[in-house]
C-alpha cells in the first residue's frame, strides 16, 4: 500500500481549518426564533425560543395592547406570550448586536365551532416541536374591573378603571389599593350595594367581574383655638370640622362644662361623633406649670421682634414674603401632615410615612416614582404635591434600562418606541411604562433623549429618520359597550386603526377626541389623527347616588336613576354594633318614612333610624385618691377587652387596659372609657398630697 506524502496531508488539514470556522462561527452568533409567523385569537398563549446561548438576549412586543410577554425563561432563552386583542405586533429578539423577528396576528375569540371541524388544524400549528409541556392555548382569560367610586387607585390616573387579567380558575391575587379623601376605604365588593360580596384576594375568577370600592365618611373635627377659662364656653368658630373631607358648619357641641386641665368634648354631625381636646385654664393663674399649652407660647414674643427695623421708612415691617404648602399623597401609607415654608426656601427635613410590607423610596412629583425626587435640597417656590413611591421590602429598585424598539420616525411619539425595564434587588425585573422622558416627539436626525424612573436616569442617543409613509384613513371602534355620564375614561376599549400609504395598517395612539365628555343616551364622539377623522358611538347611562346618613359601614348607595328607593334600600339591612335598626326616613329627625313609592333621585339623602339596645354605665363617675393609691373602674355587663381606657394626664392618674387607675401626683385628670359601640363615659379622679 503506498503511503501519502505528508506534505499533502498537510496541505488538505490547513484547508480545513480555513473553511470550516467561518461557517461555524456563523452558526453560532445566528439568532432563529422557533417560529416567524403565528395566527392567534384573543386569550391565547404561545412559547417562542431559540438555541442555547451565552449572550445577553432581550425580548420585546411591539405592541403589548395586542400581545404581550407574560412569562421569561431563567436562561433568557423562552418566553410566553398572550394575545390580548385584535390586531397585529411583533415580538422581537435581540441579542449580541442581532435582532430576530416573529409576526404574530391576533384575531378576535370564537364562542364555539361545533360545525367547522376544519377550523382546528391551524391550531395544531401553533403547538412548539420538542415542546412536552400540554398546549395551553384553551387558557381563558378573565378581565376583573375596579371602579374607585368616588376615589383613586393608587399607580393609575384618577378616575380610571384599573384591570387585572386572570386565568379562569385562579384567584385574583393582589387587590389594588385606593385612596379618597375624608373617607376611610372599606373595601371591594362584587357590586355598588353595600349587600354585596366583599372581594378577597382568594377569590376564584371564572367570568369577567366588576368591583367596586366601598368608603366610610369620616367625620373629623380639629380645634384651633386658645386655652378656654374654666366654666365658660367654646367659641364654635375656632373648631374646623369636615365630613368626608367637607367643611361642616352644622355641627353640635354634646353637653360640656369647661373644667380645669383636659376637657374631652364630643362633636356630633349628620349622626356621626368625633372628639377634641380643649384646655381649661383658671382665669385668676394663667401660669401655672401645668398647663399643656405653655410650652407653646414663648414663640409668641419672636414676631414683634421683626418691627426692630423702623429706622428704614421705605421697608415695611412685615416682609412680604409668601408662604407654601407642600403637600403629601401617601399612596396607601401613614398620612402625613402638609408642611409650610417661605417660597424659595427648602424643607428643613423629609417626612416619613409607613406601609405594611412596603419600603418608601422617595417623594416624587408624579405618581409611581415619576417627575422629580423631593430632598432638603429642593427649593419650594410654589405650592406642591409629592406622591409617596413605594417598593416591596424585599423588591428595593436597583437601577433602569431602555431602548428604542424598532425604527423611529420624526413626528413618532416617544412612548411608542422606547421598551423601559426596572431591576431590582432581589433579582426580578419588570418592564415599567410611568417613566418620565425629556422630549415626548422625535425630530428628524440625532436626539438625545433622557429617560427618568423613581429616581435613575439613563441618556439614550435616537435617530429619527424622516416618515416616507403617510396616513390615509383611520378607522375607530369602541368596544367597551355602555359608559357612565361624565368624564370619557374608556381608552383602552377604544381601537384605532391607521391606514398607510404603503399599504400597511396599525393600531395607534396619540389621538385626539372631539369631547372627553358621555352624555346621556347616544354619544357620536370624533377622532382625529394626522389630519384624518373618523367617528365611533357610544351609549352614556345615568347613576344616581342616594347619600346614606346614620350608616356606620356605608355612606352611598348607586341605584337606576327613576327606579324605586325602597326595594334597594331593603336589600341591605344595616348593623351597628348596641342598637336595633329601626327603617329608613328621609328627615334628619327620622318622622318622614321612605314609602314603597318613592323614586331614586340623584343626590338625595335618607336617614337611618336607631333604637339604643345598652345604657352603659361606670361604677363610679369620680373619686379622690391619695397619691399612690388605685382604685378600679369597670361597666356593669360589659367586658374589659372591649372597653379602650384613658386618661387625660398620666402624670396626675394613669390607667391600665384592665381600667386600674393609679394616683400619682397631686391634680385632676379625666379618666375616658370608650365602648365598642362608641359610648363614651368619664370618670374625674382627683388626686391630693399624703398628709
Amino acid at each position: 500500500m503506498k503511503k501519502k506524502n505528508p506534505v499533502f496531508l498537510l496541505i488538505m488539514v490547513c484547508l480545513m481549518l480555513f473553511l470550516f470556522p467561518a461557517s461555524i462561527h456563523e452558526a453560532k452568533t445566528e439568532i432563529r426564533l422557533s417560529k416567524k409567523n403565528i395566527s392567534l385569537t384573543v386569550g391565547e398563549i404561545m412559547k417562542l425560543e431559540i438555541g442555547k446561548t451565552k449572550k445577553d438576549v432581550q425580548w420585546s412586543s411591539s405592541n403589548s395592547e395586542i400581545v404581550k410577554i407574560t412569562k421569561i425563561s431563567q436562561g433568557c432563552n423562552a418566553v410566553t406570550v398572550k394575545a390580548v386583542k385584535e390586531g397585529t405586533a411583533k415580538i422581537i429578539c435581540t441579542s449580541d448586536g442581532q435582532t430576530a423577528v416573529c409576526k404574530v396576528v391576533v384575531k378576535a375569540a370564537q364562542a364555539a365551532e361545533p360545525n367547522k371541524p376544519k377550523n382546528k388544524k391551524p391550531k395544531k400549528d401553533l403547538v412548539i416541536p420538542k415542546d412536552p409541556a400540554p398546549n395551553p392555548i384553551d387558557e381563558e382569560i378573565c378581565e376583573v374591573k375596579f371602579d374607585a367610586n368616588g376615589g383613586n387607585i393608587t399607580g393609575i390616573t384618577p378616575g380610571s378603571i384599573k384591570v387585572i387579567k386572570v386565568s379562569s380558575g385562579s384567584a385574583i391575587g393582589e387587590l389594588p389599593e385606593a385612596e379618597r379623601s375624608g373617607h376611610k376605604f372599606l373595601g371591594w365588593f362584587r357590586t355598588e350595594s353595600e349587600c354585596s360580596l366583599e372581594v378577597k384576594e382568594s377569590d376564584i375568577v371564572t367570568g369577567g367581574w366588576m368591583c367596586y370600592a366601598h368608603w366610610e365618611e369620616l367625620l373629623e373635627a380639629e380645634y384651633n383655638g386658645k386655652n378656654v377659662i374654666v366654666n365658660t364656653l367654646v367659641n364654635k368658630d375656632d373648631i374646623k370640622v369636615t365630613l368626608g373631607g367637607i367643611p361642616k358648619n352644622d355641627f353640635v357641641i354634646k353637653d360640656y362644662q369647661i373644667k380645669e386641665g383636659e376637657n374631652i368634648l364630643v362633636i356630633v354631625c349628620d349622626g356621626k361623633e368625633t372628639t377634641i381636646k380643649v384646655i381649661g385654664i383658671l382665669n385668676d393663674n394663667p401660669d401655672r406649670p401645668d398647663q399643656p399649652d405653655k410650652p407653646d407660647q414663648p414663640d409668641k414674643p419672636d414676631t414683634p421682634d421683626k418691627p426692630d427695623q423702623p429706622n428704614n421708612p421705605s421697608t415695611p415691617s412685615q416682609p412680604s414674603v409668601p408662604k407654601v404648602t407642600v403637600s403629601f399623597r401617601t399612596e396607601g401609607g401613614s398620612s402625613v401632615a402638609d408642611l409650610s415654608v417661605e417660597a424659595g426656601n427648602t424643607l428643613s427635613y423629609i417626612p416619613t410615612s409607613t406601609r405594611n410590607g412596603y419600603f418608601l423610596q422617595g417623594w416624587f412629583t408624579g405618581i409611581g416614582g415619576t417627575g422629580s425626587m423631593l430632598t432638603t435640597s429642593t427649593r419650594i417656590n410654589t405650592n406642591m404635591v409629592y406622591y409617596a413611591y413605594w417598593t416591596r421590602t424585599n423588591q428595593i429598585l436597583s437601577g433602569i434600562r431602555a431602548y428604542c424598539n424598532g425604527t423611529a420616525y420624526a413626528g413618532d411619539n416617544v412612548y411608542t418606541k422606547l421598551i423601559v425595564t426596572a431591576y431590582y434587588s432581589d433579582g426580578s425585573i419588570e418592564n415599567i411604562a410611568n417613566y418620565n422622558v425629556s422630549q415626548s416627539v422625535f425630530q428628524e436626525g440625532i436626539n438625545n433623549i433622557t429617560v427618568s424612573y423613581a429616581g435613575y436616569m439613563q441618556n439614550l442617543l435616537i435617530t429619527a429618520y424622516a416618515r416616507i409613509r403617510t396616513v390615509k384613513e383611520i378607522s375607530a371602534e369602541f368596544k367597551g359597550g355602555k359608559a357612565p355620564v361624565g368624564p370619557f375614561s374608556y381608552y383602552g376599549n377604544l381601537i384605532v386603526t391607521a391606514y398607510y400609504s404603503d399599504g400597511t395598517a396599525e393600531s395607534v395612539s396619540g389621538y385626539t377626541l372631539s369631547t372627553q365628555t358621555i352624555e346621556a343616551g347616544t354619544n357620536v364622539i370624533s377622532v382625529f389623527y394626522e389630519g384624518q377623522r373618523a367617528n365611533f358611538s357610544v351609549v352614556g347611562y345615568r347613576r344616581s347616588s342616594v347619600i346614606l346618613k346614620n350608616v356606620p359601614d356605608m355612606t352611598s348607595l348607586w341605584v337606576t336613576e327613576g327606579g324605586k328607593l325602597l326595594e334597594v334600600l331593603n336589600s341591605y339591612v344595616p348593623v351597628r354594633a348596641g342598637y336595633v335598626f329601626d327603617g329608613w326616613y328621609l328627615d334628619e329627625g327620622c318622622t318622614q318614612k321612605v314609602s314603597p313609592t318613592a323614586v331614586a333621585m340623584q343626590d338625595m339623602t335618607v336617614y337611618a333610624k336607631w333604637n339604643k339596645l345598652y345604657e352603659w354605665a361606670l361604677n363610679r363617675k369620680k373619686a379622690t385618691l391619695k397619691k399612690g393609691k388605685k382604685i378600679w373602674l369597670s361597666i356593669d355587663g360589659l367586658e374589659n377587652s372591649r372597653i379602650t381606657w384613658t386618661s387625660s394626664n398620666k402624670k396626675i392618674a394613669s390607667v391600665t387596659k384592665s381600667g386600674r387607675v393609679k394616683a400619682k401626683r397631686k391634680g385632676t385628670a379625666y379618666i375616658t372609657a370608650v365602648t365598642y359601640d362608641g359610648s363614651i363615659l368619664i370618670c374625674k379622679i382627683k388626686v391630693k398630697k399624703n398628709k
